[in-house]
């Protein structure tokens, strides 16, 4: 995987690689990495463990936390951009725009068009060999690190703010468990002996997420896992996953992922798209 000459400036810095199936590390790092496929139908592969996968397609991108490795791949060649953000120049962004510390923690695959509008804009300056000027770059680093600490991030939760780690534990194994039944804040507020008002409100802190969008995720993400990995058919993906319909399944997955089931099942399996 041969790196383009990459774009940097305070903050910030941008690499193109070719990805193919042969596979290349992505190496612990201290920056927080964006991963943007630059092209309709290309897909990542990210392993850290046997038999965890993370499967990015495009138009999704790629949010990896500071400490973390992946062996990287692709079933064919894949273009992709690479946005490193110190760590440090994202969470001071966040303090001096929200007043509050933000920490990226925990990797993430989402639709983003903020995200994927840069990465376009970095990916074209380096195919012709001339860098957005200074200006741009410096205003495109402040607004990336701030989108991602504010999209990305989780509030610190020193000081008592937030759930305790053992309430936030048990919240989300309730959540993981039962994705197939109908959830609502008072059945999690409940389980963790808390009013739901202050349930819901502990909960952003510590999540960066409402309880409903953090249980919406996590349906998307589980559905995914069952698309790429099982033989389920798509009435039984949405019922597992908590739907009560197939149309509300396909409405929720494409508005979070971009794509539809059916089509991110093919993606996923490397099998051709229908034309």
């Amino acid at each position: 995987m041969e790196a383009i000459p990459r774009i940097e400036c305070p903050g910030l810095k941008v690499s193109c690689f070719d990805l193919s199936a042969a596979g290349v590390p992505l190496a612990d790092a201290e920056d927080i990495r964006v991963l943007i496929p630059l092209a309709q139908h290309d897909t990542i592969h990210g392993s850290n463990a046997p038999g965890e996968d993370t499967v990015v397609n495009w138009p999704e991108v790629w949010i990896v936390p500071p400490r973390r490795e992946y062996a990287l791949s692709s079933g064919a060649t894949a273009r992709v951009a690479v946005v490193a953000i110190d760590r440090g120049f994202c969470e001071r962004q966040a303090m001096a725009a929200m007043g509050v510390r933000t920490h990226v923690v925990d990797p993430s695959v989402s639709v983003d068009p903020v995200v994927r509008r840069f990465g376009h804009v970095f990916a074209a300056g380096m195919r012709v060999a001339r860098a957005p000027d200074n200006e741009y770059l410096e205003g495109a680093a402040r607004e990336l690190a701030l989108h991602v600490a504010m999209n990305y991030g989780r509030p610190a939760t020193d000081g008592g703010r937030g759930l305790s780690p053992d309430r936030l534990a048990r919240a989300i194994r309730y959540i993981d468990e039962a994705l197939g039944q109908s959830l609502h804040v008072d059945d999690l507020a409940k389980h963790v002996h808390m009013s739901p008002f202050h349930f819901a409100r502990m909960f952003k802190l510590s999540t960066g997420h409402s309880p409903h969008l953090y249980i919406t995720l996590r349906r998307v993400e589980k559905a995914k896992e069952l698309l790429a990995r099982s033989g389920m058919s798509l009435a039984e993906v949405a019922e597992a996953v908590g739907f009560a319909t197939q149309a509300h399944f396909t409405g929720v997955f494409r508005a979070y992922s971009g794509t539809t089931p059916r089509v991110y099942r093919l993606r996923s399996r490397g099998q051709p798209l229908p034309s």
